[in-house]
């Protein structure tokens, strides 16, 4: 199954992801903790986590990135993400805002089997309701 991520560490590796903090871009605890709206203390703390588990490479004072495995990671995460916001936003048609605080919730947790049986039974659509590409 691989490395678990909670839904604390899914802010931080997707945040990280979508400023494209990966490959040789690394970005400043600072910056993190402003964009997330908590402490850089927190912030360090958290992310010395996610480096432990192999998910950013942080050094302290020069910034961190997200390792080949993060993104890995995260992109399986926005996978998820992104099909449940189809299934919902097609059986609701509740505003999406709405639909991506509900589905934060539970896309870390939910097996990835059942969102691929989901993924086929939507037709295996390319792009999610914000128009943004489901990652393969």
């Amino acid at each position: 199954m691989g490395i678990k991520v909670t839904k604390g560490e899914r802010k931080y590796l997707t945040y990280l992801y979508e400023i494209e903090a990966y490959g040789g871009k690394r970005i400043g605890t600072t910056k993190i903790a402003k964009a997330l709206n908590i402490s850089p203390p927190t912030a360090v703390e958290a992310l010395q986590k996610l480096h432990n588990k192999g998910l950013v490479d942080f050094i302290k004072r020069k910034g961190v990135r997200l390792t080949d495995e993060g993104v890995r990671i995260v992109r399986r995460i926005l996978r998820k993400h992104r099909i449940l916001e189809i299934l919902f936003f097609n059986s609701t048609r509740l505003p999406l805002e709405e639909i991506c605080q509900c589905i934060e919730k539970i896309d870390v947790e939910i097996d990835d089997k059942l969102v691929d049986k989901i993924y086929v039974n939507l037709g295996m659509p390319k792009f999610c309701p914000h128009g943004k590409e489901i990652p393969q």
